[in-house]
């Protein structure tokens, strides 16, 4: 038995080493040299619920309550009842959980990927009673199928806006240079940023250049593979404009905070400097202000539009420096 126990571990350790440890330290990219970013507690007690399920509406967040304080009653009897030999591996994934970093070198979600382990193995070695097992059979099913419909209702919102983007992007002329300002990055869902790589749904037959964009070859972000600077695939981080649009300038109903609408003012005229390098500008969920100050740009003309999302082409675009290699 406790060989067999052995045996499984070192499965365990050489997959987590493989999938966890060797891209931590792979540093082939440019963006390896973002620093790691760990969790606070509260945080990691928080995303022990929210990095477990994907939610699309309160009612689907109270429907995996129960499922959810069953997984974790199982964990506390687990800890209470069993011996180190059938708890092992919950705990420690756990302990990676907790231990490991949330993003950094290029990654993120990098602690949240032990979930799955974590849960997986909080059963192992537990028994109850016919009766008892019965009802938590019946609690399991009928979670995960009411869980996968309303996940299903919710990535089919999520498609319908994929297609709208698909649509508008095939508009966009071979060799061009494309810069997305993304306001609402978690999109149909609460928890999850769904609509965070929208934009990679473009004709894969034009050659686009973009910071974000994934490239054809290992579908490896362009921004990995090229050194940006400020005259060269520069970029914003990808949450920026969503980050700058839903920062509170009001501190009460009767104090208007004006240095936080200054500082709105010089984020939202930051993106569009930014955006000045490139040719067309894909732009989903603006806020007014914003949209306004698009009207204003110079040289900045609407190619198409499809409810909040709409593709702009900018005349006056930038080169880069150093130019762009010639396409093979």
């Amino acid at each position: 038995m406790r060989l067999h126990l052995l045996i499984y571990g070192l499965v365990v350790l050489l997959f987590l080493f493989l999938g966890f440890v060797v891209p931590l330290i792979n540093d082939s990219y440019v963006a390896t040299k973002i620093p790691f970013r760990f969790s606070s507690l509260p945080v990691l007690i928080a995303t022990l619920f929210n990095g477990t399920f994907v939610f699309y509406s309160i009612p689907h967040v109270l429907l995996v309550i129960p499922y959810f304080a069953l997984l974790l009653g199982l964990a506390v009897y687990s800890w209470r009842k069993f011996r180190w030999e059938h708890k092992v591996y919950w705990v420690a994934c756990l302990c990676l959980f907790a231990l490991f970093p949330m993003q950094g070198r290029g990654g993120s979600y990098l602690n949240d990927r032990f979930l799955l382990f974590l849960w997986c193995f909080v059963p192992l070695g537990i028994s109850f009673p016919m009766q008892r097992v019965r009802l938590i059979q019946v609690l399991c099913v009928m979670t995960f199928v009411a869980h996968g419909e309303m996940v299903g209702v919710g990535m089919s919102k999520v498609s319908e806006v994929a297609h709208d983007v698909e649509d508008m992007l095939e508009s966009l002329p071979s060799y061009s240079r494309l810069y997305t300002m993304n306001f609402d990055t978690k999109g149909p869902a609460i928890n999850y940023h769904s609509l965070f790589h929208v934009w990679a749904v473009y004709d894969h037959s034009k050659i686009v250049s973009s910071p974000n964009l994934f490239a054809h070859f290992g579908l490896v972000p362009l921004s990995r593979l090229y050194t940006s600077s400020p005259t060269y695939f520069p970029s914003l981080p990808e949450n920026f404009a969503e980050a700058t649009a839903k920062k509170k300038g009001v501190e009460s109903a009767d104090l208007v905070d004006t240095w936080s609408f200054v500082e709105r003012e010089k984020n939202f005229e930051k993106v569009i400097a930014t955006a000045a390098y490139y040719d067309y500008w894909l732009v989903l969920s603006p806020p007014p202000d914003f949209v306004m100050l698009l009207k204003s740009t110079p040289g900045l003309k609407k190619v198409s539009e499809k409810g909040n999302i709409s593709l702009w082409h900018f005349e006056n675009a930038k080169s880069f420096i150093p130019p762009l290699p010639k396409p093979y």
